[in-house]
């Protein structure tokens, strides 16, 4: 009987290290942060919803940009009373994620801001 819990707590032991490697391998392969930056690169898509029902889209995406790292943003909107609106943004940001600078503009129906 002793025999079989250590052959048992072996094995486990053995099954759990090897969990544990193939984890820490699949995290560090899908982790694409350049070393010294809280940053990965990513990009996506997504839908806005007000009630349920889609009133826009969002496209953004992550990258790095020589030592600064780039988030850059489109927004289209279009209201229940047929308003509608596009949004742009660039974010400049250090490694560590201290903004360096934000551009952004507006379009709507009736007037373009810039700042």
């Amino acid at each position: 009987m002793i025999v079989f819990r250590r052959t048992s707590f072996a094995a486990l032991a053995l099954l759990l290290a090897f969990a544990i490697v193939a984890g820490l391998s699949a995290y560090a392969a899908d982790k694409k942060a350049t070393p010294g930056s809280v940053f990965a690169a990513d990009k996506g898509k997504f839908n806005i919803l007000l009630d349920g029902a889609s009133i826009g889209r969002e496209e953004f995406e992550v990258e790095p940009s020589g030592a600064n790292w780039i988030a850059k943003g489109s927004t289209s909107l279009k209201t229940p009373d047929g308003k509608s609106a596009k949004v742009t943004g660039t974010l400049t940001l250090q490694p560590d994620g201290a903004p360096v600078s934000y551009d952004w503009s507006a379009q709507t129906d009736s007037q373009t801001r810039r700042t």
